[in-house]
């Protein structure tokens, strides 16, 4: 009795996370990252340094990184079909990330812009539900 026991034990170990596994990956659930495009710096210089924001998206949020100090910038994203859609300004000294939920957003091409004070910015094109 103690070995079917065994047996059965190892069986669950081995098989049951094989076969009793179902996979929630959804194609459309992917990252993607955002291109930016433009500069947030007053020289060009920007191919010595990294780029100073990094953005992606997936099918509930997009992330937006801030590598480095850029003081406060405007983060405004525009729907091609109706204009502002999301304004927010955040501080890079003291919030290095931000994430903008989009599940409920309509599909369409949306367009992203980091803006400084200075007015200079970067901008990027995404998709949601195409």
């Amino acid at each position: 009795m103690k070995n079917l026991f065994r047996i059965f034990l190892l069986v669950s170990v081995v098989f049951i996370p094989i076969f009793g596994y179902t996979s929630t990956y959804n194609d459309n659930d992917q990252t993607k990252e955002i291109d930016l495009e433009g500069t947030l710096f007053d020289v060009t210089i920007e191919s010595l340094l990294p780029d100073p924001v990094h953005a992606n998206i997936n099918s509930y949020d997009l992330n937006a990184d801030f590598v480095s100090n850029l003081g406060v910038l405007s983060v405004e994203i525009y729907a091609t079909s109706s204009g502002l859609v999301y304004q927010k300004n955040v501080n890079t000294q003291t919030q290095q990330s931000l994430s903008i939920n989009v599940a409920d957003w309509d599909s369409g091409i949306y367009e992203i812009r980091f803006v400084n004070a200075a007015g200079n910015y970067m901008y990027g094109t995404f998709e949601i539900g195409l």
